[in-house]
């Protein structure tokens, strides 16, 4: 790469990290100087608080092909949230929903092609659903059914059939299709549900929205543990050689129900294939550093 393309593609990282801070940047965060870099300005604003080793996965936004109304291949529903549903209790379980417990109600949102997707789709909590009539539906988490979630990864891994550091996303969903008989009785011992609604105010180039309330950015958003990591609050990650990722700053702008602990992050990687080729191969150690705005002299 010329040293022209290098500065270019850092001006561009530079403008987006910025834009991420100020999207979502807490009430006592400082704002930017005109025309300052954003890494000069992160260096002064803020000094460091802690530094802890943690772990670092990786999510992204599946695109996958869809329906309005089931027909032909479409018969796998995704559901809008359900009116009776309330935060306080559990709902009905991935096996009751799967085995018709919503049905006849009108909440299906969308029909997709292949239960696999659909259920990696509740994992990722966001998509892009390639509809046949040629129109992209994006589509985001709307609630859960208030059940725990449990990996189908970590139920192979004690019944001997993969090893740990075997797990793909890619991995597991071969062995899905590979086993068709096992396939909706293995999805179903994760009992967690989600929801989700039509996000039609995102652009083509808006990443979906996280919990923050904003687009999430490719390679800066990350989704962390709110008791550790308030949304919006800045932190640095040195990624492991191994990822090939940047050591670099990244915004907290999402959550997740199985991010927990104060060194857990599980970084955006984009959207499409390509960011889903390397979200399932993330699952390295990390150092993460947090921060606080430096206070003014007194």
């Amino acid at each position: 790469m010329t040293t022209a393309a290098q500065a270019a593609r850092s001006e561009t990282v530079d403008d987006e990290l910025l834009k991420a801070y100020l999207a979502s940047r807490p009430e006592d965060y400082p704002t930017p100087p005109l025309n300052q870099a954003a890494a000069q300005f992160l260096d002064e604003a803020f000094e460091k608080k802690t530094t802890g080793d943690g772990f670092c996965t990786g999510y992204y936004e599946p695109e996958l092909n869809g329906a309005l109304h089931r027909h032909g291949p479409y018969t796998h529903p995704i559901y809008r949230k359900p009116p009776d549903l309330t935060p306080d209790q559990p709902y009905h379980d991935r096996k009751a929903i799967t085995d018709g417990a919503l049905n006849g109600q009108g909440l299906e949102l969308a029909w997709l092609r292949d239960p696999v997707e659909a259920f990696f789709l509740h994992i990722q909590g966001s998509g892009r659903v390639r509809l046949d009539d040629g129109q992209v539906m994006r589509v985001g988490f709307a609630g859960k059914n208030g059940h725990p979630y449990r990996s189908i990864g970590k139920i192979l891994v004690e019944r001997g059939l993969f090893a740990l550091e075997d797990v793909t996303a890619q991995a597991l969903k071969d062995w899905l299709a590979d086993h068709p008989e096992d396939a909706e009785r293995l999805m179903n011992e994760n009992p967690s549900y989600v929801f989700f609604d039509a996000r039609p105010q995102l652009t083509e180039t808006d990443g979906p929205i996280g919990t923050a309330g904003v687009p999430l950015t490719p390679l800066i958003s990350v989704a962390a543990d709110p008791q550790h990591h308030p949304l919006g609050s800045l932190i640095h990650v040195e990624y492991h050689p191994a990822t090939g990722l940047k050591n670099g700053y990244a915004i907290v702008q999402d959550t997740g129900g199985a991010i927990k602990g104060a060194g857990r992050i599980d970084i955006f990687t984009g959207s499409g294939n390509e960011a889903g080729d390397l979200a399932g191969a993330l699952k390295h150690p990390v150092r993460v550093t947090t921060f606080a705005p430096r206070k003014a002299p007194t």
